[in-house]
């Protein structure tokens, strides 16, 4: 029987050095592995032969070897520390309720119950088919179900000697869309869908929150801190448009808008790298104010950024859409 433990509190916090090159926490990665040379815990009688095995597996994500991965055994599973993977996948890991996991770039993609079968991938929820334990303060998952987590973005599997990541490459926005090339400062001026009063409204009302601290996971409704997708549902539903909490869903509604097309009220897109460049899942969202310029929530704070101007923002840009 696996042992059950209190959690300590953890948090990730991700750096921000500057607002063109916003990075993630997770862009080193390695640190995550810390715990790499714990032996393996082989339960369900020790001592037989048959549930001996590693004491870690190589992680291979997108073809490269970032280090070992202590595992726990249990009969047949192979149970794997969820906090050390995704950190090293470059997701913020939160523990902001009791018994709640929350994982994202910039606000919660994931939310994983401890010690039961229930998750949620961006607000939808999943049955996990083995139940994630606390062993030791630390929480861990079979692969079985960091693949029913991960499906929409990664493949996961396991060899003799590893554990094996690859990126989907799934992206809700086509490479034509992710370019500044065309983008002109007078293409900002037409009515957006959402009306000229609406966008006034919403940017009007997201200048008052300039300066007010990010926090991921902030809960909805609230404002004194935002993540970016809290502070675009926020600032919407006000004007009587709704939409989901995260960034990822958020970008499902709407219609997809070129750069050269973007209007004030127009919502963007963008990856969050850390270090697996393939990987274009959304992981920010930001208000498009025109000239170029977006309001966001992001470490440390809500600001506005000037997106054709950093060659960090065009780079992880990957679409627009807009809603209404």
């Amino acid at each position: 029987m696996l042992k059950k433990s209190m959690i300590g509190l953890l948090s990730a916090t991700i750096i921000l050095s500057g607002c063109a090159n916003f990075q993630p926490q997770a862009q080193g990665g390695t640190r995550a592995l810390e715990n790499q040379n714990q032996p393996v815990r082989v339960l369900n009688n020790p001592a037989a032969p048959e549930e001996r095995g590693n004491t870690s597996l190589s992680l291979i994500v997108e073809g490269e070897n970032t280090g070992a991965l202590p595992i726990v055994r249990q009969a047949d599973q192979t149970y794997v520390p969820i906090e050390n993977l995704f950190q090293t996948l470059g997701y913020n890991v939160s523990r902001a309720n009791q018994g709640e996991i929350q994982i994202g770039y910039t606000d919660p993609i994931f939310t994983i119950t401890e010690d039961s079968t229930q998750a949620t991938v961006d607000e939808r929820q999943v049955d996990l088919p083995h139940t994630v334990t606390t062993i030791e303060n630390k929480t861990y998952a079979t692969v079985a179900s960091l693949q029913a987590l991960l499906g929409d973005a990664y493949q996961v599997q396991q060899t003799a000697d590893s554990l094996v990541v690859t990126p989907v490459g799934n992206s809700l926005f086509p490479e034509e869309d992710h370019g500044w090339e065309n983008f002109k400062e007078e293409d900002t001026e037409a009515t957006p869908t959402v009306s000229s009063a609406e966008a006034n409204r919403i940017i009007s009302m997201g200048r008052k929150y300039l300066g007010r601290p990010y926090e991921f996971g902030a809960r909805t409704g609230q404002t004194r801190t935002f993540d970016c997708s809290s502070y675009v549902q926020y600032l919407y539903g006000k004007q009587g448009i709704r939409l989901p909490r995260t960034a990822r869903a958020q970008a499902t509604r709407g219609n997809r808008i070129a750069v050269a097309n973007l209007k004030p009220g127009d919502l963007l897109y963008f990856s969050v790298p850390g270090r697996f460049r393939s990987d274009k899942t959304v992981g920010h969202v930001g208000i498009y104010m025109g000239n170029g310029r977006m309001i966001h929530a992001v470490p440390p704070k809500v600001q506005i950024t000037n997106v054709a101007n950093s060659s960090y923002w065009k780079r992880v840009y990957l679409g627009a859409r807009r809603v209404g």
